[in-house]
């Protein structure tokens, strides 16, 4: 019998290769003669630019890079092993796991240390940067990142400077004149698991910047600084990011780098399932597992579990989901194609279950899934 392991993250407690580690130890325990094939999965969020550098076999490169503050930081992207092809995760540089609550602050927050790791990995000779745009602080449309890549952002005044989310409406002008000379020779490839735009009900301000802790007011402020930067785009790059999908991800990174860094948005779990070669491991597989740290409505939505069921029934294989919270009803599950879900909380407070969450997920593994596992075995006739 061969068990594909492909969780995506248990968000707050367990990266995916931990959740790979817990359910494998727990499955190992009851069947032991089985094959396990752990394989961690993450679809455009926090952790994808890891995943992706993990699985190609690459290394890691460090570099003094700046917070979303513009506090000097140590941070690290990853690096193929031929040196073609750099992951970048977003939220290692520009990131509001970074701050504390106390420091979060969308409205002076800069993506200029992700510029910072980019620029680094085109001075190692990248042609490619797979940039995932998850978990970040920030709601400055990549203008700090653009330039430490050397676009100027002018004011009325013609002085340059940093732009912020509540300083976008100040740019009169974007210079271009002094742009990193080799950054056109780069392919970007902008991952997210959001497909908001950029502005509006739906877009960056709107939707995350009270998670970053914007009051209703300055969402209005930072969702007219989104705006006015899109127009400057259109008018000087003839380049309309304002309702692309995807564009609002990162603090409206997505649509900025459209514009600044000619990138294309794909959906994560696409990239990820495509550079590790996820559908050959479907393929080979008798039983497949996944999991992420809540199962819900969004979970249907492009997710890492919506991703691995769509691909499962693709090769007529069999998934068992495990998550921290399930709150899928049996019509969503069924949708899914999902032969049971298994949850941390059914014996487990939500607080027992963030703290212990790889104790509480191998014993889940041995306890539960395996003998289910064992009875779909038996009963597909083996």
């Amino acid at each position: 019998m061969k068990i594909l392991i492909a969780p995506d993250k248990f968000k707050g407690s367990l990266t995916s290769r931990q959740a790979c580690d817990a359910i494998m130890s727990g499955l190992s325990m009851k069947l032991p003669h089985a094959s396990h094939n752990p394989f961690p999965l993450a679809d455009g969020g926090d952790g994808t630019a890891g995943i992706l550098t993990y699985h190609a076999g690459g290394r890691l490169v460090s570099v003094n890079a700046r917070d979303p503050l513009m506090r000097p930081i140590e941070a690290c992207y990853g690096l193929s092993p031929d040196g073609k092809t750099a992951f970048i995760e977003m939220a290692d540089a520009s990131g509001l796991r970074l701050l504390t609550p106390a420091e979060t602050d969308v409205m002076k927050a800069t993506t200029a240390g992700t510029g910072d790791l980019i620029k680094d990995a085109i001075g190692h000779g990248v042609t490619t940067i797979i940039l995932g745009i998850g978990g970040s602080a920030t709601n400055d449309g990549a203008t700090g990142a653009a330039t430490v890549l050397g676009y100027g952002f002018l004011d009325a005044a013609d002085c340059q400077f940093l732009p912020a989310g509540e300083s976008l409406a100040r740019i009169v002008r974007i210079q271009t004149t002094g742009v990193h000379p080799n950054l056109r020779n780069v392919n970007f490839i902008a991952v997210c698991d959001v497909d908001n735009p950029l502005t509006g009900k739906n877009g960056a301000a709107a939707v995350y910047a009270p998670q970053k802790g914007a009051s209703p007011e300055q969402v209005l402020q930072l969702d007219s600084g989104l705006n006015h930067l899109s127009d400057l785009i259109l008018s000087q790059f003839n380049v309309d990011i304002r309702n692309v999908p995807g564009a609002g991800g990162g603090g409206g990174f997505g649509g900025g780098a459209i514009a600044f860094f000619r990138a294309r948005l794909r959906p994560g779990i696409e990239v990820v399932f495509e550079y590790t070669g996820f559908e050959e491991q479907v393929r080979n597989a008798d039983i497949i597992i996944t999991g992420e740290g809540k199962m819900d409505e969004q979970t249907l939505r492009g997710k890492v579990v919506a991703g691995v069921t769509a691909l499962a029934e693709k090769h007529s294989k069999p998934v068992i989901g495990i998550a921290g919270i399930n709150t899928l009803t049996a019509r969503q599950q069924k949708k899914l194609n999902l032969k049971e879900v298994f949850s941390l909380t059914d014996n487990a407070t939500v607080e027992t279950a963030m703290k212990n969450a790889f104790e509480l997920l191998e014993e889940v593994a041995e306890k539960e899934v395996a003998p289910f596992v064992r009875r779909l075995w038996q009963d597909a006739g083996n």
